[in-house]
């Protein structure tokens, strides 16, 4: 075997396995040895210690499971408390169902969103500096987490005793292509007049429509209206949807003998989400400044591309591991016991070094 002490730094290269360092007198670590093909194996003399080196051996496959679930859960919890802390606007799939998912009563869950997109336009108008401490903020979440894989991986690799991949390090970043082609711009429109336009005409309606779905006898049936796509959101113009809401919200709606308010549902929901994506706009547009970034690639897209370049390293290397751990223990080149104590200490060090 080959010896190399981590305390006092000495090399060895030795015949027979020893426990400490010669020269220091420190015990060896796991990863301070690496075992040749003419070393010696552990000798397993009767069926009493084979019990033992099983337990062990299945010992450490549980353990092995637990660190890649932690690693998982950790990176799950990136990604949501990420996205918390960048606070971009989610946009639902459809207004029926989304105002009658949730605890708050329906006409509250769209107030808090409509009050969510305001807040979103008086944060980049009154104070800019705080987007460049945000994204700061999440980056270095990514790289914690980037560092504690990498470190991770390369304690298991010691442990388990397989040859390290030079390109690992390199997968886990993800470079987007930037394309800087006028056509791949993000539109940067914003203009806090034209928009708190738009807004005084959902507020307007927003009291009609509380009276025509839930405020009368049921009379109305919520419409199933899905959220405006953002292609279309990104060729409507705020004027226009302001004065087409403001029109329909004029009109007598009444079950029997007036207008169905379906379109006016439509308009109303379209005009939020509009809005909405504007605002996202405008935080991508705030995040590519504070990191000098090119506007023509969403902040929000580099972000989810950082994330997902972990995960896919991450179940990359998680998927060999009990492959390598098996092998380890036919080879009868380590001691089981010995490999769970290290695994255990990973899984610590994972606990520890892994809590935003």
């Amino acid at each position: 075997m080959d010896y190399y002490c981590s305390n006092c730094k000495n090399k060895l290269k030795l015949d027979i396995e020893v426990k400490f360092c010669p020269f220091c007198g420190k015990p060896y670590q796991i990863g301070d040895y690496r075992v040749n093909s003419d070393s010696l194996r552990i000798t397993i003399g009767s069926d009493s210690e084979r019990t033992i080196e099983n337990k062990y051996w299945d010992a450490s496959s549980e353990c092995i499971s637990r660190i890649k679930a932690k690693l998982q859960s950790q990176l799950l919890t990136l990604e949501s408390k990420a996205f918390r802390r960048l606070a971009y606007i989610p946009i639902p799939e459809e207004f029926g169902e989304y105002i009658s998912d949730g605890e708050s009563d329906p006409p509250t869950r769209i107030r808090k969103y409509i009050k969510k997109i305001e807040r979103t336009f008086d944060e980049i108008e009154k104070n800019p500096e705080q987007f460049r401490i945000r994204a700061n903020q999440v980056q270095d979440w990514i790289d914690k987490e980037r560092t504690l894989i990498v470190n991770t991986h390369k304690k298991l690799m010691d442990v388990l005793r397989f040859e390290k991949q030079n390109d690992y390090e390199d997968r886990l970043r993800c470079e987007k292509e930037q394309d800087d082609d006028e056509e791949s711009i993000r539109i940067n429109r914003y203009d806090r007049a034209k928009y708190n336009q738009l807004l005084q005409a959902i507020h307007i309606s927003e009291i009609r429509i509380r009276k025509i779905i839930f405020d009368e006898d049921g009379s109305f049936n919520t419409p199933y209206a899905k959220s405006l796509p953002e292609e279309e959101a990104e060729e409507c113009d705020p004027e226009v949807l302001s004065r087409e809401l403001l029109e329909l919200s004029e009109i007598d709606y009444d079950f029997i003998f007036g207008e169905n308010p379906d379109q006016f549902i439509l308009k109303f929901w379209d005009c939020i989400i509009y809005l909405a994506y504007v605002a996202n706009e405008m935080l991508d547009d705030q995040y590519n400044r504070a990191c000098t970034a090119s506007s023509a690639v969403s902040y929000k897209e580099k972000i989810q591309c950082q994330i997902a370049a972990l995960d896919d390293a991450l179940s990359d290397f998680s998927d060999n591991l009990e492959i390598h751990l098996d092998k380890l223990y036919r080879s009868q080149r380590a001691d089981m016991l010995e490999v769970q104590l290290s695994l255990v200490n990973i899984l610590k060090e994972c606990t520890i070094d892994g809590d935003l």
